[in-house]
């Protein structure tokens, strides 16, 4: 089983000492929210965003968006072999359903993520009534997100480090077909537009590797991670 987390992504409501900014009001009053309903997003509060510490990091909800459509629509997840996680910029951890299906409007995903992060969780039917499809758990730093999954391996992606594909990095550890079905796989993927990760990954990570001898969009990263691991399950084709 692989287990995906999208790490230190760029998605939170508007922090509360920006919620008096001009930029936030106006935006608040154009889609008829207050300012604590509405989701960071550069594109509407960058003006704002400039009080914040590590603005570069933050205000991206469309990389999330974008980024969990792919996954979630993914052949690996389809098939049963994926559990996707969102650990937010304030350590926060969103468990994704894998049945859950999310809306293709970048404002209808964001207005779902805001009442997630002022309900805790968003109940749904799945296969099972009332199963949650996205739940909220605060205070989850990265090393408690690894905890609570356990893995017996952990893997990272960061565009700094030696160049590698997932395919290869699997083989060297001896992950055949017959032992990934036994093994339980994190892959930590930095979820925000620049900056660089606020957590040594060395720390937790078995590698730390990257796919691409310069920075991609998160997207293109995981497209290429979820189609090696589909091969390496061969869910179809060969390398």
């Amino acid at each position: 089983m692989f287990h995906l987390i999208l790490a230190e992504s760029a998605l939170e409501l508007v922090p509360d000492e920006i919620r008096g900014h001009p930029a936030v009001k106006n935006q608040a009053h154009r889609s008829g929210k207050r300012a604590t309903e509405d989701i960071l997003d550069g594109t509407f509060h960058h003006s704002a965003m400039k009080r914040l510490p590590d603005m570069e990091k933050r205000g991206r909800p469309d990389i999330i968006h974008m980024s969990l459509l792919i996954v979630q629509g993914s052949i690996l997840n389809r098939e049963g072999h994926l559990r996707t996680y969102i650990h937010t910029v304030n350590d926060e951890l969103i468990e994704v359903d894998p049945k859950t299906r999310l809306p293709r409007n970048l404002e209808r995903f964001k207005g779902l993520i805001s009442k997630l992060f002022l309900e805790g969780e968003l109940k749904g039917r799945t296969e099972e009534e009332g199963a949650e499809l996205l739940k909220l758990t605060r205070k989850m730093d990265l090393e408690k997100v690894l905890q609570k999954i356990e893995a017996d391996k952990v893997y990272a992606l960061d565009d700094r480090k030696k160049v590698s594909t997932f395919t290869k990095v699997l083989k060297d550890d001896g992950l055949g077909l017959k032992e990934l079905k036994d093994t339980k796989i994190a892959i930590i993927v930095g979820a925000f537009p620049h900056g660089e990760f606020k957590t040594d990954l060395s720390k937790f990570a078995d590698k730390v590797f990257s796919i691409y001898g310069d920075t991609l969009e998160l997207w293109t990263v995981l497209a290429n991670i979820l189609m090696d691991a589909e091969r390496a399950l061969g869910l179809y084709g060969p390398e």
